[in-house]
């Protein structure tokens, strides 16, 4: 497919996300469509810093659309510019389908920092409960400044989410191999304690 007809189809389907009167089951429909005429890149982007259509979903809180495109095998979840895909969450439904990615690496910072820091400077106590219980959640990076995802929770006075930290500092130990057994152990320290 030429590049031309590509980012024709990017901006078409970038608009259509963009738009509510829009339903997710039709944009997947017409995904599929340009990706068995055309074999559309779902990571294509109009240029390097610009977002991908995951991206773009994410931002847009297109749940259906975003675990259909989360099927695709080699996504895409950093544009060029290092803004993460995390990073555009804005509910924490859609934040659970991005966690349930393996090869998504949720410490990779954007920007300066990393998710976990920014949730807790924002307060958003849903979104910080979900990361603690993923066992690859690190809450020990500092960033450029030395602070640590405590240290924004406390700056911030979000006593909830200091709490929650403190209350799963012992987590890393729990890192066990079943994973499921570790957010249950997890999940359980916070909903108890908090």
């Amino acid at each position: 497919m030429g590049n031309k007809n590509t980012k024709k189809i990017y901006l078409k389907l970038r608009d259509k996300i963009q738009d509510v009167t829009f339903l997710d089951s039709e944009i997947i429909q017409e995904i599929e469509s340009v990706k068995k005429k055309y074999k559309f890149n779902i990571n294509y982007t109009y240029y390097d810093g610009n977002w991908t259509l995951l991206m773009c979903a994410v931002y847009h809180n297109r749940k259906e659309l975003v675990e259909y495109i989360l099927t695709f095998p080699n996504i895409i979840f950093k544009n060029k510019y290092g803004t993460q895909v995390l990073f555009l969450v804005q509910c924490v439904s859609v934040l659970i389908l991005l966690l349930s990615r393996k090869d998504i690496d949720i410490n990779i910072p954007s920007g300066f920092d990393v998710f976990i820091n920014y949730a807790c400077y924002l307060g958003r106590k849903e979104y910080v409960r979900e990361l603690l219980v993923d066992a690859r959640v690190n809450t020990s990076i500092r960033d450029k400044r030395g602070r640590t995802a405590r240290d924004f929770a406390i700056r911030k006075g979000h006593h909830e989410i200091t709490n929650m930290l403190k209350r799963t500092g012992c987590t890393p130990l729990l890192r066990i191999p079943n994973e499921a057994l570790c957010r249950d152990i997890t999940r359980m320290i916070i909903e108890e304690y908090v």
